[in-house]
């Protein structure tokens, strides 16, 4: 049997339906695995939004294009729910939860709140007791074949090598959901920094703690599996080349270097990052499934760390090099100012680059705005980005090795399947020129995606020299300045050391 023709007839549910990894896995499952029944995807009434019209939202993404084109009808396999992973039991109708119980036959589970500066009482709820909510989902359907809980590599950061294994729990998670559900925010408030440690942040000790319900629960009961995405980027391939729709992670960095409103940024060049494209994440989802229910061995929770490994990775060094290069090759059409930025490993020396080069130049526009009756929004954009950097310190100056032979033991799946649809050796062998042809292509897609501007590489080499000129004059003007009142004050310290002299002289003739 196919990887693909495995989904045949199947009943599937996505939490996470609506984020930037449950939308490509939709789309990957409907395009190549089209024997699908259906797809429930849990989604939360946002604002005036009702699931059904949230879900038109989505579909209506140039994302599913190349799925409308091939078989357009294969949308109205998608059934949304509603549902939020903050209540308990997933604020889910009886009738709805009955649906779930009797239909469903796997389960992705890959909500989650992914802000690192989330209160512990909201990072637990969502992230540690949404857990708990889905896998009493997974307990109860009649028909369940697999559960996959979408984890994350860095939420056993405090070890600097992770294998692919559960590791010993930082605390106990009832305890915990306990806690986030009885005690008082400002208690937790004051709790939080020491309860989560050596964890850097709400974020990682939730996911963390998310990886033993699931095996405390699931354990012996039903087939289920761990995944732990690195940091998930733009994608390399599928649906679209370099699709993207957030700024985290390394974006953040290319897209801020590249339209010249990122200047310096705190972290260490020769540290590395793991990151993992968001079209072979799907790929490696879709085969774990197929590779877990294959195995049925309820005994053992797998953990798949879907990593880059030693090849793949990059250093900071790496990413800013490439930043560099893109300016005049992939170059923005519209800019703040000329593209450049450096990474410092010194905190002084970042704070006091953040007020010459951010804080100083921000003030500046934002007078002119309001002098001119325009809303200010420079000193808003550099509170985030520091803000920002704050929070990725301790991601950006240290290195973690995640390994990953499960994962690449995953290819036998594609050997078997004898197609290319799932293939993802590619990605592991990755040179640097595939790195950077990479992110040159996710700058691209950006320019349309995230800033919503057609690109158009003459109109932005035209601009991106413009800036230079600008940012040269501006340079030498300084500089110019700076010698020049260095310059007036050896003259008057020369003139004040003649004086004296000359008084001197005077009166040793007396």
């Amino acid at each position: 049997m196919s990887v693909s023709n495995f989904f045949n007839g199947k009943y599937i549910l996505v939490t996470g339906g609506s984020g930037f990894i449950g939308k490509i896995l939709i789309e990957k499952l409907l395009r190549s695995c089209g024997g699908i029944e259906k797809i429930y995807v849990l989604l939360r009434r946002k604002k005036d939004n009702a699931p059904e019209e949230r879900l038109k939202i989505i579909t209506d993404y140039q994302l599913f294009d190349t799925l409308k084109k091939i078989n357009p009808e294969v949308i109205k396999k998608l059934v949304p729910i509603c549902g939020d992973l903050a209540k308990p039991k997933l604020g889910l109708t009886e009738e709805d939860t009955q649906t779930l119980i009797e239909n469903v036959d796997i389960i992705y589970h890959g909500a989650a709140s992914v802000r690192f500066d989330d209160h512990l009482r909201d990072a637990v709820l969502l992230n540690t007791r949404g857990t708990k909510e889905v896998v009493d989902i997974a307990m109860q359907a009649k028909k369940l074949v697999t559960f996959v809980h979408i984890s994350t590599s860095y939420c056993n950061c405090d070890r600097f090598e992770v294998e692919e294994k559960i590791y010993p729990a930082h605390a106990d998670w009832k305890s915990t959901i306990r806690l986030a559900e009885e005690v008082d925010q400002h208690t937790l408030s004051i709790l939080s920094p020491k309860y989560i440690y050596p964890l850097p942040n709400t974020y990682t000790f939730a996911k963390s703690l998310s990886e033993h319900v699931v095996n405390d629960l699931c354990k012996g009961k039903l087939l289920a599996t761990i995944v732990r995405p690195s940091i998930v980027v733009p994608s390399l391939n599928e649906p679209i080349p370099g699709w993207i729709e957030n700024f985290n992670g390394p974006v953040g960095l290319l897209c801020g270097g590249g339209k010249g409103v990122l200047k310096t940024c705190y972290g260490e060049e020769n540290s590395t990052f793991d990151w993992i494209p968001v079209d072979i994440l799907t790929k490696l989802l879709i085969l774990i499934t197929y590779e877990k229910a294959l195995s049925n061995d309820i005994d053992e929770i797998p953990v798949y760390n879907a990593a880059a490994g030693e090849k793949t990775v990059m250093t900071h060094k790496e990413l800013m090099d490439y930043g560099r290069k893109s300016i005049w090759d992939a170059p923005y059409t519209n800019l703040l100012w000329y593209p450049s930025c450096s990474m410092v490993n010194n905190l002084y020396k970042f704070y006091a680059y953040f007020l010459l080069y951010h804080l100083i130049p921000a003030l500046l526009v934002d007078g002119l705005l309001k002098a001119f009756g325009r809303e200010t929004m420079m000193l808003k954009i550099q509170r985030k980005l520091f803000v920002a950097n704050t929070a990725l310190s301790h991601f950006m100056t240290n290195s973690w090795k995640f390994k990953n032979a499960k994962v690449k033991a995953l290819q036998k799946h594609v050997d078997e399947d004898g197609t290319q649809t799932f293939s993802f050796g590619h990605y592991f062998d990755m040179t640097s020129d595939g790195k950077y042809a990479h992110c040159r292509q996710a700058k691209i897609a950006s320019s349309k995606l995230l800033f919503n501007e057609e690109y158009k590489r003459e109109k932005g080499l035209r601009n991106t020299m413009i800036f230079w000129i600008l940012d040269s004059v501006l340079h030498v003007t300084v500089f110019g300045i700076l010698l020049w009142y260095l310059i007036s004050k050896i003259e008057i310290i020369t003139a004040v050391n003649n004086t004296i002299n000359s008084y001197l002289v005077y009166f040793n003739e007396l």
